[in-house]
């Protein structure tokens, strides 16, 4: 189908829509005269039923768009309306026959009719100089509260409210004289809804425009009655029961749709811009991931290139030094001596740097193999390894039976091995050196404890032990080179857990770690990893 044809077919769409409404428009009409002619006070109180109602209906739409909208001008209809149709409520309760106002006349009816035109048409009148503005509702309900009450204290109080209709004379000079005058207010606020409307489309400006017209034609028709239950009073009423059904298409019904579109059409708006700006965030996540991976890929072949034009004259040094200490020892001097020795001393432990600076780049590059492990036997292992290599008086290491992890084997048997060697190394000047290893759940989660009774740690520098290449004592008093913590807690953190420490000087120390739970787990996702550990 080609779009002259669809356009064809929505035009005949419209078409045939309209045609239903005018048509459901022209039986409601000719129902409400039925009606009038079985009971003219259920007429009469229907339309001012019709007109109570939709005043509702335009303030509630006005309140609940205006934080979206900015169209003054539907918040003072509604507003206005809402308080003229309270008016018009009592206007109805008074009519002749309703017997709510005991010995009241038409007078009151009409003088309560005259008070909510007036308030109506003023509304209508005031609303087109809001258009494209947000007024304050709460200065624009004040307003109208006070004018309503003073039209309803000038008629029920002070009586002050000029007399609109006299019994056997009918309607008085001034009633037909605001009849006029609300005539040429609806008429003036056409003029303004189509000079100023410009921001409406053309079906709201037309039919405002045309329940203004009817208005202006309801009041013409109210000037002509001379009884209450005659037929321009009819008339009046059917006109403005039109007016207020063209006044409810033009705000509530279209003024409710074109804000729907007008949204719609924003938030389709912002979800194309969302989703350009999410392709060009990924284009940049994928390019700025190409070249992290291209320098990450170029320092790491620069660093074992790096290395391994270290080792070799590293590896020359010590082995020179070593072989001038063996065949000069008998003729060289004790201060020669002690030089070479250092000299090998600080050539082997720049090898152990490399090492390390090369198994610090490593971990930042290892993908985590979770597998089910016995911890406890993983941690007898490397105990017996490192207790093998101890001189006397050997560490005492108690390892808790039972312990289990999910974790890398690998990469937690490295997080072990410097944890334990650590602890050996800094408690092996104590009379009883004692390593404790163990478990706790807490939480739902689990920590896992290395413990010693060593030199101890100031608490003040705790933060510090897992940073790179940095020492707390010095090289001659214990041997390495700052970069077991650091692997360490790099390990911990591929694994999605925490490690801590806890110590004081002198007393013991405590290194503490948490793996990712299992899944399925009820593990608590946040961990403080400035807890100390526990005191067992």
């Amino acid at each position: 189908m080609s779009k002259q044809d669809d356009a064809a077919t929505v035009r005949l769409g419209r078409r045939s829509a309209i045609t239903v409404e005018v048509a459901l428009v022209a039986l409601a009409l000719a129902l409400l005269w039925a009606g009038s002619l079985y009971s003219y006070l259920l007429f009469h109180s229907i339309v001012e039923a019709t007109f109570v109602a939709v005043a509702v209906a335009v303030f509630v739409m006005a309140w609940n768009l205006r934080t979206v909208t900015e169209n003054g001008y539907a918040v003072v209809i509604g507003t206005g309306l809402v308080f003229a149709s309270a008016i018009q409520l009592v206007h109805a309760l008074a009519y002749k026959g309703m017997g709510v106002f005991p010995g009241a006349d038409a007078d009151l009816a009409t003088q309560l009719w005259i008070g909510a035109r007036y308030l109506t048409a003023a509304t209508f009148v005031a609303a087109p100089f809001y258009f494209g503005r947000n007024p304050r509702v709460w200065l624009v309900s004040a307003v109208y509260a006070a004018i309503t009450s003073l039209i309803l204290a000038g008629i029920f109080w002070w009586r002050v409210f000029p007399v609109c209709y006299a019994e056997g004379s009918g309607l008085t000079d001034f009633k037909k004289i605001s009849e006029y005058l609300i005539a040429a207010l609806f008429v003036a606020a056409a003029g303004l809804v189509i000079r100023r409307g410009r921001d409406l489309d053309a079906s709201s400006r037309g039919l405002l425009v045309a329940a203004m017209f009817a208005s202006a034609a309801a009041e013409i028709a109210f000037t002509l009655y001379i009884g209450v239950y005659t037929l321009p009073n009819l008339i009046g009423h059917l006109l403005m029961f039109l007016s207020v059904y063209f006044v409810y298409r033009g705000t509530v019904t279209t003024g409710m749709a074109r804000t729907y579109r007008r949204l719609v059409g924003e938030l389709a708006q912002r979800s194309t811009e969302l989703q350009d700006l999410s392709q060009q965030l990924e284009t940049k996540v994928v390019e700025r991931t190409a070249e992290l991976n291209r320098a990450v890929a170029e320092l790491e072949t620069v660093s074992y290139s790096v290395s391994h034009e270290l080792r070799s004259p590293l590896r020359a040094i010590d082995g020179f030094s070593l072989l001038a200490l063996e065949e000069g020892r008998e003729v060289l001097s004790p201060p020669t001596v002690d030089g070479l020795q250092r000299v090998r001393a600080a050539a082997q432990h720049m090898g152990h740097l490399i090492d390390d600076l090369l198994d610090v780049m490593k971990t930042s590059r290892l993908q985590v193999e979770r597998e089910s492990i016995d911890l406890t036997m993983m941690a007898t292992e490397i105990s017996g390894e490192i207790l093998s290599l101890q001189a006397e008086p050997a560490v005492v290491i108690d390892i808790a039976p039972g312990m289990s992890a999910s974790a890398d084997p690998t990469l937690l048997r490295i997080v072990l091995r410097n944890l334990l060697s650590n602890a050996c190394k800094f408690s092996r000047g104590e009379d009883e050196p004692r390593v404790r290893v163990w478990s706790e759940d807490g939480d739902g989660i689990r920590r896992y404890f290395v413990r010693d009774n060593g030199i101890g740690l100031d608490a003040t520098q705790a933060g510090l032990v897992f940073e790179p290449f940095h020492r707390l004592v010095r090289q001659d008093e214990f041997e390495g080179t700052g970069v077991g913590l650091a692997i360490v807690r790099r390990i911990i953190e591929l694994h999605a857990g925490h490690v801590g420490i806890e110590g004081a000087p002198g007393e013991e120390t405590t290194v503490w770690f948490t793996l990712e739970p299992e899944p399925g787990s009820a593990a608590d996702a946040q961990r403080d990893t400035t807890r100390p550990g526990p005191s067992p």
